[in-house]
């Protein structure tokens, strides 16, 4: 088969899989661990679900991430679950980009929904503690979930760690829409007139 056919039939194979009715949409802020069918390097990945529809789902893969950077990620989930969060995809993703933009560019993935075959490792920053499957290798993984049973979150001796559920992502938006300190302007110095502070009266 010529090479140019050969990678158009194949392309427009993934298409109909990607859009076919067997697709299931994974849940934003949740982790999943399971084959993928496409994969070039990680036949089982280990995703923390940004964006999911029938076609398209994106997310980090946590097996891409170094120690520090992945242990910096459980913290994070710890403490967004902890102090209740409530964000969006998008402000999740800015978040990230804010903080840890390394892990954007080493571990940010987009793989075919239906090409997916994932099971719920960890409910993440979601209240899906009772759907988790705990047959698995991923140890890290377990020990999130542990910090994470509503007993440990909610209980009345930690001390409280936000304000509101939205303070997370509106910190977030303030500092995606503040201007740069280089790119501000500033104000040109009036001297005063005479030896007085212009604050004080004759």
């Amino acid at each position: 088969m010529n090479p140019l056919f050969s990678r158009i039939v194949s392309k427009l194979r993934r298409i109909r899989f990607s859009i076919s009715p067997r697709s299931r949409i994974l849940t934003f802020g949740a982790i999943y661990l399971g084959p993928y069918t496409n994969f070039k390097h990680d036949r089982t990945p280990l995703i923390w679900v940004q964006w999911s529809d029938m076609q398209y789902t994106h997310g980090i893969n946590l097996h891409y991430l170094n120690s520090a950077d992945r242990m910096w990620f459980m913290r994070t989930i710890y403490l967004m679950s902890r102090g209740g969060q409530k964000i969006t995809p998008r402000n999740m993703y800015n978040f990230l980009k804010l903080r840890r933009k390394n892990i954007i560019k080493v571990a940010y993935r987009k793989y075919f929904t239906s090409l997916m075959n994932m099971r719920l490792v960890s409910p993440g920053i979601t209240n899906m503690h009772k759907l988790v499957y705990t047959d698995h290798n991923e140890e890290f993984i377990k020990t999130l979930n542990t910090q994470l049973q509503p007993s440990s979150i909610f209980n009345r001796s930690v001390p409280t760690i936000a304000f509101s559920e939205t303070e997370l992502q509106e910190r977030v938006i303030q500092a995606t829409q503040s201007i740069p300190i280089t790119q501000r302007r500033v104000a040109p110095y009036i001297k005063p007139q005479g030896n007085r502070a212009p604050w004080l009266k004759e």
